[in-house]
């Protein structure tokens, strides 16, 4: 009986300790038939966006505005992230974190600017 890789899902005898092509370790006593299936899963693109344009927006802030384009992105990249559907809900949040702090910073420039125009 011919066991699977738990991490690459490569093909090995019952006698192997380790796997010969990436060396993770095989267990002791157990016997897994079922090789390791990739789902295909990609990385979402508009989570990655977002994660970009958030860490931008701390660089290049324009009011706010290249926050609040972080957010969107990043929110609509969160909506399509999760176990079943695509990679990315990290970079997802992290977008919305920083679109945050970015919007929240911008608002205070418009507050200190719109303050200082009419003293």
């Amino acid at each position: 009986m011919n066991k699977f890789c738990p991490n690459c899902g490569t093909e090995n005898t019952t006698n192997s300790k380790f796997c010969p092509n990436c060396g993770q370790a095989m267990g002791e006593g157990v016997v897994n038939n079922t090789p390791v299936v990739n789902n295909g899963a990609k990385t979402n693109g508009l989570a990655v966006a977002g994660f970009v344009t958030g860490l931008s927006s701390l660089l290049i802030n324009f009011m706010g505005l290249v926050g609040l384009i972080a957010l969107i992105l990043s929110a609509v990249g969160l909506t399509k992230t999760g176990p079943e559907k695509d990679k990315g809900r990290g970079m997802a949040v992290a977008g919305l974190i920083l679109g945050i702090i970015s919007v929240i910073y911008g608002l205070f420039q418009i507050i200190y600017y719109s303050s200082s125009w009419y003293f």
